[in-house]
């Protein structure tokens, strides 16, 4: 399946309100095409809007279960945005999840996703 079919089946389940799996659905397309910015932007749009409705952060257990790919020595850098990306759909107002997510998308060369990150960050930050 290509990424595009994977944005397409999210939009339709975030239009039902089933945010949570509309985020897997974004995730899993962008990990076959991980600089898509669009793609980072509509999944980040559809965690904001299940944080407004009430959206939990992962749980506890979730949570270090994917937090221990940032910490593992050896993944690679797309794993570790996917990680950090993750957490941040999860809870979009972190800042270190969008300075983790900066960090691996820049080492990983993932130009374009970096550039989108950072400047969501300044703009959080108070910036241009």
């Amino acid at each position: 399946m290509d990424p595009e079919e994977f944005y397409r089946r999210a939009r339709v389940v975030r239009s039902t309100g089933v945010h949570d799996f509309a985020m897997e659905l974004y995730l899993s397309g962008l990990n076959l095409g991980p600089d898509d910015v669009a793609a980072h932007q509509e999944l980040r749009e559809t965690a904001l809007e299940r944080a407004a409705n009430g959206g939990k952060p992962l749980g506890m257990f979730q949570k270090f279960k994917v937090d221990s790919v940032l910490r593992k020595a050896g993944a690679d850098d797309k794993a570790k945005m996917f990680a950090a990306e993750k957490l941040l759909a999860y809870d979009p107002a972190e800042l270190m999840h969008m300075l983790d997510l900066l960090r691996h998308a820049r080492a990983g060369g993932f130009h374009a996703t970096a550039a989108w990150i950072e400047s969501i960050i300044q703009r959080r930050r108070g910036g241009p």
